[in-house]
């Protein structure tokens, strides 16, 4: 267990909060958190619990539509979501988001393996800006898409973020680049960081 998690109270709750916190329009059900964060809805009642006694997060009824009998219901659940009216909220955000376990560093590194890499650029949610289109960019041939989704899943988890990417091959990330396709420049028109470069785009 790192020093953040011990510090939060466990594993299970850091990824919780992290999750809330940095998917702040979203309420989520005990079973969808589960899921995000790989406990059980045991494990996320007892530290959801906790949280919404520390006013930290709020529970929040919502209706979902599911799929019985070949028909679509709608059901209302019980969610929680993050309480953005606590005062520590921005500061408490901060922290969580300087303190992730899993560095851009080493997601690269298991990106890396599920390819032939020529460039990985991590923009938007890595340079905390919350409202870009895109948190990655990947160009790249030969690439293993489940092994590579795996991957970002990994980093998905400790983050508590659902991460926007594209990957691309080399052929289309040239010609992309030489129209000025807007999904080039939602990388590299905003702060960004190259964590590999074969291509030299410098």
């Amino acid at each position: 267990m790192d020093m953040v998690a011990k510090l939060m109270g466990g594993t299970a709750r850091t990824r919780l909060l992290r999750l809330c916190m940095f998917n702040p329009s979203e309420v989520y059900d005990k079973e969808t958190i589960a899921k995000r964060i790989r406990t059980t809805p045991a494990v996320v009642a007892r530290e959801a619990a906790a949280l919404v006694r520390a006013e930290i997060i709020k529970k929040k009824e919502f209706t979902t539509t599911i799929e019985k009998n070949g028909r679509a219901q709608k059901r209302k659940l019980q969610g929680f979501q993050i309480d953005t009216a606590n005062p520590l909220y921005e500061s408490l955000r901060q922290f969580l988001l300087e303190t992730i376990t899993m560095s851009p560093d080493q997601l690269m590194r298991l990106i890396r393996s599920t390819g032939r890499m020529r460039l990985i650029v991590a923009s938007g949610f890595f340079m905390h800006n919350w409202e870009q289109r895109l948190d990655l960019l990947v160009v790249g041939d030969k690439i293993d898409e489940d092994a590579l989704a795996q991957a970002i899943r990994t980093y998905e988890i400790e983050a508590g973020r659902e991460l926007s990417y594209a990957c691309l091959s080399t052929e289309d990330f040239y010609y992309r680049s030489s129209i000025q396709d807007r999904l080039i420049r939602d990388v590299f028109d905003y702060p960004h960081l190259v964590l590999l470069d074969k291509i030299d785009i410098s």
